[in-house]
C-alpha cells in the first residue's frame, strides 16, 4: 500500500507484531529476520498481503471442503503431529476472520484447534489474538458455521481417536520441520515485479467463494456481514484517481460526462482504504465489515 501511496498511514502489521520484527524505514516496510518468530499475525491483518508465508491457506480450505463428515484437527507445526490426518500450519495466528468463516462453512463435522503448549510458546500473544478472532467469528457469524469449532489445550486432543504408527509419525514430523524451516527462512518482505493486472488477496477470494456457494437467502446476509461498504458524497467528481489507486479493481467509472458514476464492487474490496486516502476532494468514506473486527 505504501508503494502505491507513500503517505498511507496503515501500520496494522506493526500493531500486532509482538516481537518488534517489523518497522518502517524511509516509508518502506523492513523485516528483521532475527527477531521474527514466524507467528504470521501480520499476514492475517494485512489487507494487501504484503507479508506472506509458504503455507497455502487455500489448500487448507480445500482440505476442509473435501473432508465432508470428518473431524479435522488443526495445530502448529512446532508441535508433534501424532495423527496423519492433522493439519499443521506455521501458527494458528495465520487464520484471519475470513479463513475461519470459510472453515466454519465447510462440510466437516467439526474442527478442533489444538493450542496445547501455546501458553508457553514465544508466540503466546499471537495465540491469544487468534482466540479473540475465533470468538468474534463465532459471535457474528454463528448462523453460517455448519462445522462446529472447538479449542483444546489438552494433550489428549493431539492424540485423537486414531494414532499413527512410528514410521508415519516420523515422516510427518520430518515434513513439518522442513516446512517450518522453509517458512522461517523465506518469510521476507521483498519487492514484487510490476504487472499490468490486479492481484486479488486470498481473503477477498475466500469471501467471494463463500458468498457464491451460499443459497440465495443467505447471500444477502453474507454480503452485509463480510463485505466493506464505500460511500460517496456529492463532492465526488468522477475522476479516475481512486480507480487507479485501488489494488484489487473494486472501483470503476461508468458512463461519461454528466452521467459519469463511480461503481463499487464490494466483494472485491480488501478494506485497505487507499481510495479514501487518495481522494483529493475527500468524497469517499469506508465502513469495514462486521466480520473484520
Amino acid at each position: 500500500m505504501r508503494r502505491r501511496l507513500n503517505t498511507c498511514n496503515c501500520q496494522l502489521c506493526l500493531d500486532v507484531c509482538a516481537s518488534g520484527a517489523l518497522s518502517f524505514v524511509d516509508r518502506q516496510l523492513q523485516l528483521d529476520l532475527k527477531k521474527c518468530t514466524g507467528c504470521m499475525a501480520c499476514g492475517a491483518v494485512c489487507p494487501s498481503e504484503a507479508l506472506v508465508t509458504q503455507c497455502d491457506l487455500e489448500e487448507v480450505l480445500r482440505t476442509s471442503q473435501e473432508s465432508a463428515g470428518k473431524r479435522l484437527v488443526i495445530s502448529c507445526i512446532r508441535k508433534k503431529q501424532l495423527s496423519v490426518e492433522e493439519i499443521a500450519v506455521p501458527c494458528l495466528a495465520i487464520f484471519a476472520e475470513e479463513s475461519l468463516l470459510a472453515l466454519g462453512m465447510s462440510k466437516c463435522s467439526s474442527i478442533a484447534f489444538n493450542l496445547y503448549g501455546c501458553s508457553e510458546c514465544e508466540n503466546k500473544e499471537a495465540a491469544a489474538r487468534f482466540l479473540q478472532t475465533l470468538r468474534r467469528v463465532q459471535g457474528v457469524a454463528a448462523e453460517f458455521l455448519t462445522a462446529g469449532f472447538s479449542v483444546s489445550e489438552d494433550m489428549e486432543l493431539e492424540r485423537g481417536e486414531d494414532t499413527a504408527d512410528r514410521r508415519s509419525f516420523l515422516a510427518g514430523l520430518r515434513s513439518s520441520l522442513a516446512t517450518f524451516a522453509r517458512d522461517r527462512l523465506e518469510f521476507r518482505a521483498t519487492p514484487q515485479p510490476k504487472t499490468s493486472g490486479r492481484r486479488i488477496p486470498v481473503k477477498v477470494k475466500i469471501i467471494e467463494k463463500a458468498i457464491a456457494s451460499a443459497d440465495v437467502e443467505s447471500q444477502a446476509h453474507l454480503l452485509t456481514l463480510c463485505t466493506h461498504q464505500l460511500s460517496t458524497s456529492p463532492s465526488c467528481t468522477g475522476c479516475p484517481l481512486c480507480t487507479g489507486i485501488c489494488p484489487t479493481g473494486a472501483l470503476r467509472i461508468h458512463g461519461s460526462g454528466a452521467e459519469k458514476k463511480l461503481l463499487f464492487i464490494s466483494t472485491r474490496c480488501s478494506g485497505c482504504g487507499l481510495c479514501v486516502s487518495f481522494c483529493k476532494v475527500a468524497a469517499l468514506s469506508l465502513s469495514l465489515s462486521p466480520l473484520s473486527g
